[in-house]
C-alpha cells in the first residue's frame, strides 16, 4: 500500500491533450422524415447566489447530449443558450446534425461566461426517422476556488413531444 502512496505521490499532475470536436453529418433534408422528436428544457447554472442575493459563484457549464439508441442516430436540430431574463444568449447548432448510436454531443459555456446567470438554460430540439429511446440530455455545472469545489447535474424536461418514441 505505501508503494502506492509513493507512486502516486511521484506523479505530476499530465496537462491534458485537447479532444478533436468529432465531424458531424449534416441531416439531409429530402432524405431524412422525423416520425418522433422532442423539445427539451434544460436548467443550466452559470452563477449561483451564496451567502446572499448579492454574490454569486461561477460556474463553467456543460450540456451533454447522449444518444442512448443503440441503432438508430439522432438529428440534433437546435440548441439555444438563454439568460435567465429568457433572452436568447447564443444558439450552437448552425444547421442540423446526425448523432451517431450511443455518441455523445457537448457544448460549454466557460466559467468567465456569466451571461445567463443564475437562471440560464437550454433548449435542445432533436428528431429521428425512426422510433428510438430518447436520448438523456443533461447540464454540468462545475467549479473550484482554492480547495472549494461545487458540482451540479440537471436533467432535461420534456416541453413538446412530436410522434411516439
Amino acid at each position: 500500500m505505501a508503494g502506492v502512496l509513493v507512486g502516486v505521490g511521484g506523479c505530476a499532475p499530465q496537462a491534458a491533450s485537447p479532444t478533436p470536436a468529432p465531424v458531424r453529418t449534416p441531416v439531409d433534408a429530402v432524405t431524412f422524415t422525423p416520425v418522433v422528436g422532442q423539445r427539451l428544457y434544460v436548467p443550466a447554472y452559470s452563477q449561483i447566489f451564496y451567502a446572499d442575493d448579492q454574490r454569486t459563484w461561477d460556474f463553467a457549464v456543460t450540456l451533454a447530449i447522449h444518444n442512448t439508441d443503440e441503432a438508430h442516430p439522432l438529428a440534433v436540430q437546435a440548441i439555444r443558450y438563454y439568460n435567465g431574463d429568457g433572452a436568447l444568449v447564443r444558439e450552437y447548432v448552425a444547421a442540423p446534425f446526425l448523432l451517431p448510436p450511443l455518441a455523445t454531443h457537448a457544448v460549454t459555456v466557460a466559467r468567465n461566461d456569466n451571461e445567463g446567470g443564475v437562471g440560464a438554460n437550454f433548449i435542445v430540439e432533436w428528431a429521428a426517422d425512426a422510433p428510438v429511446v430518447a436520448p438523456v440530455v443533461q447540464a454540468v455545472m462545475i467549479s473550484a476556488a482554492g480547495q472549494q469545489g461545487l458540482s451540479l447535474i440537471t436533467d432535461a424536461v420534456v416541453i413538446e413531444e412530436t410522434g411516439k418514441q
